[in-house]
C-alpha cells in the first residue's frame, strides 16, 4: 500500500513539473500565437496529462493541491482567469 502510494506521488509530481514546464513554454509564446492556436497547444501539452494523472489518483484518498495549481495555471495561460486568483 505505502509502494503503491509513493509510486503514485512520484508519478503526479512528474506530471506536475512536465506541465509547468510546458506551460512556461507556452506563456512565452501566447502573445505570437491566435488564441485557437494557444488553447490548443494547452490541450495537447497539458491538459491530458493532468486528465491522465486525475484517473490514476481517483482512487486515493488525498488529492494533490499541485495538480489544482496546474489547472489554474492553465486558466492563467490561456487569459481565462485573472491574474489576481
Amino acid at each position: 500500500m505505502l509502494d503503491a502510494e509513493v509510486a503514485t506521488s512520484m508519478h503526479v509530481s512528474a506530471v506536475v513539473k512536465a506541465s509547468f514546464a510546458a506551460l512556461r513554454r507556452i506563456h512565452s509564446v501566447r502573445r505570437s500565437i491566435p488564441r485557437c492556436a494557444l488553447l490548443t497547444l494547452i490541450q495537447a501539452l497539458v491538459v491530458n496529462k493532468v486528465i491522465y494523472c486525475n484517473s490514476l489518483i481517483a482512487g486515493c484518498v488525498w488529492h494533490p493541491a499541485k495538480v489544482v495549481a496546474v489547472r489554474i495555471e492553465c486558466c492563467r495561460t490561456a487569459g481565462i482567469l485573472s491574474q489576481k486568483v
